[in-house]
């Protein structure tokens, strides 16, 4: 079975999540504008702070291998600009990985997050990154099971792209990042003492402020 791989821009670097009390907290891979991240390990995550703009979870939900990118569109663009096939090749690549990966066509499954509005007055890129992103899943005929678009805070994420799980946290000044970091060390300790797929106590979560998704 492949083992996690990252594409495009920088080359993937690890970053330490371990927590206080919480040392079995397994580490979150990080995503940079431009890259693909793609996996078969279910225990895999990937955190990312997004602002204007889009990462696609993308995954097999049977098979459970998946995937997630990165992107953001230029600010000025026109249907000629040759940027417009690069953020095209982000969404392809991020397709053919998980298939290579063992994934299926007819099985994949995706969740779309960011584009928020991060500077009043200027043009909206966020919303341009997240219609560019929804309007490439519909014409590929990929089913979009959950979005979180929009807004004008940034989303913190933690994400589990082998089995699509997301836990999402937006982002104001007085945010508590620790907040997220024990809610996905919770789940992980759950996913790791149980046979089934248990999910981390929803209402604990909404009470954090921290979203499942």
């Amino acid at each position: 079975m492949p083992s996690p791989t990252t594409t495009g821009g920088k080359s993937s670097e690890v970053m330490p999540t371990a927590l206080p009390g919480c040392p079995d907290t397994p580490p979150a891979h990080h995503v940079a504008q431009g890259e693909v991240f793609v996996t078969d390990h279910v225990a895999d995550q990937v955190g990312m702070v997004l602002g204007s703009c889009v990462a696609t979870v993308l995954w097999d939900e049977v098979v459970c291998v998946g995937g997630v990118n990165h992107l953001l569109l230029p600010p000025v663009q026109t249907v000629q600009d040759p940027t417009l096939g690069l953020q095209v090749n982000l969404m392809e690549r991020l397709i053919n990985g998980v298939l290579q990966a063992g994934g299926q066509r007819g099985q994949l499954r995706a969740k779309v997050f960011g584009g928020a509005r991060m500077i009043s007055g200027l043009s909206d890129a966020g919303a341009r990154n997240g219609a560019f992103v929804t309007t490439f899943l519909s014409d590929e005929g990929i089913p979009c099971l959950a979005q979180s678009l929009g807004g004008h805070t940034g989303r913190r994420l933690r994400i589990w792209p082998a089995r699509g799980r997301v836990l999402q946290r937006r982002l104001t000044a007085s945010t508590d990042l620790g907040t997220l970091d024990s809610a996905s060390s919770c789940a992980s300790r759950a996913n790791a003492s149980r046979s089934d797929d248990v999910a981390p106590d929803s209402e604990a979560l909404r009470l954090s402020g921290v979203e499942l998704l």
